[in-house]
């Protein structure tokens, strides 16, 4: 049990949004809607003038989305009431810079990306092309995954004292040191002028790796020295304002042999990025599977432009991966009259190996433990191939191996049973779950 169990199941405040100091203002910030766009003008006196509101002025940015953007901060003696005028602000954004960009946009530009020859190629094994050529069948299709945001329960926050010389931080960061560093620089301090005081997270999965909040409390908390200021994102800001996980769309191609065996690979893989480099988060390794597996295998990509800030959501790249590539082998082992289960085991071969990873952050990829995993999930369902009901799902990472296996349910009121197996390291870890869903 943690040291902090049973104050956390007490409902102590722990947490960031639990800060209260003395004499404390509360503040909220309103950024453009576009992000990117700087601030041209608002009816501040207008906002000055409404009940219980203390302050209103414009904090201008660098225009980077971890350090900077331009805001309007309204501060009060209470969050709700701040909010409320916030409803109230007109503001006049310069969005020039940062238009053009939309969900339609962006899934028109990537189809135009897969219609074209890849920009850059990231694993070329053996001969693909001959091998596809050789294929028994040829199974192709193309997949995308969406923009997500993290969605925190606790939305973002930190509280700020500014003393002129020095300031003092309250904030549920993932990454302390790098958000010192942000607000270092933003208010022209030394790193050694800055205090934090790590409180716990209310949900972080990635998002609180990256130290806006932190900066945009420190930059508000600047404009009133001596007075301790909480900023606090609204529901619509933690989804608005996000570090979000980037879209990616896929053109897969695969080929199988008369008995069904995956023999080739090809994943064309369209995603966020500039001057040849991902964004953030966006990057896909070369040692994804099957292509780790497979002597025949090519991952190719192109990048698209986009103004939105990416980051990191919980298990990178393979949160979105898994469901790609798991879910085209499923197509490509029911083209072959297998099942998803039967096509995983044979890649993974009898013998126990270590796949090297592909780069210097890249685990290794064990095959004797994603095989222990298979096998254990249909041990536990009494897997005999998938029917009216039951199924399976799996992922794949270098690091860890999980599948989940379902069954017995019915088409009026569903019971279901499920299990789950992941192993990270040394035996694996199951589960057991039932759910009656009407």
């Amino acid at each position: 049990m943690g040291v902090d169990t049973p104050a956390i199941t007490q409902g102590k405040p722990l947490f960031g949004i639990d800060v209260d100091r003395p004499g404390m203002l509360h503040a909220v910030l309103e950024t453009c809607p576009a992000v990117g766009g700087r601030f041209v003008s608002a009816n501040l006196d207008e906002i000055r003038a409404l009940p219980g509101i203390e302050h209103v002025f414009v904090i201008e940015g660098d225009g980077q989305a971890e350090s900077q953007l331009d805001g309007v901060a309204i501060l009060s003696k209470s969050w709700w009431s701040a909010d409320q005028a916030r409803l109230a602000l007109q503001v006049e954004w310069d969005t020039r810079a940062v238009e053009g960009y939309s969900t339609q946009g962006y899934a028109k530009c990537a189809g135009e990306a897969l219609d074209r020859a890849p920009e850059k190629t990231v694993l070329d094994k053996g001969d693909v092309a001959s091998a596809l050529d050789g294929a028994s069948q040829r199974i192709t299709a193309r997949y995308a995954v969406p923009i997500l945001a993290h969605g925190t329960l606790e939305p973002q926050n930190t509280t700020a004292l500014f003393t002129g010389d020095a300031i003092e931080i309250w904030s549920p960061t993932q990454n302390p040191e790098s958000g010192r560093a942000l607000v270092a620089a933003a208010l022209g301090l030394e790193k050694e002028a800055i205090r934090i005081h790590f409180t716990r997270i209310g949900g972080g999965f990635g998002r609180r790796l990256m130290g806006d909040y932190m900066v945009q409390a420190a930059a508000i908390a600047a404009k009133v020295p001596g007075v301790p200021v909480k900023l606090l994102y609204s529901r619509q800001d933690e989804f608005r304002r996000d570090f979000f996980r980037a879209g990616a769309w896929h053109e897969l191609e695969a080929g199988i042999d008369a008995a069904g065996r995956l023999t080739a690979f090809r994943d064309h893989y369209v995603t966020f990025g500039a001057d040849g480099e991902p964004s953030r988060g966006a990057e896909v390794a070369a040692g994804i599977v099957p292509a780790n597996l497979l002597a025949d295998a090519r991952i190719e990509q192109s990048l698209i432009a986009t103004n939105l800030p990416t980051g990191w959501l919980r298990a990178p790249r393979s949160n979105s991966l898994g469901f790609v590539l798991l879910s085209f082998l499923d197509e490509v082992a029911q083209a072959g009259g297998r099942d998803l289960p039967a096509l995983l085991l044979e890649l993974l071969g009898e013998e126990a190996r270590t796949i090297p990873g592909s780069g210097p952050r890249e685990a290794d990829f064990q095959t004797g433990r994603a095989r222990s995993v298979i096998e254990k999930v249909l041990e536990m369902a009494d897997w005999a191939g998938p029917t009216g009901s039951k199924a399976v799902a799996a992922r794949a990472s270098a690091s860890t191996s999980a599948m989940q296996g379902i069954s017995r349910w019915w088409s009026r009121r569903r019971c279901v049973m499920g299990w789950c197996v992941c192993r990270a390291s040394g035996r694996p870890a199951m589960s057991e779950a039932r759910s009656s869903i009407p």
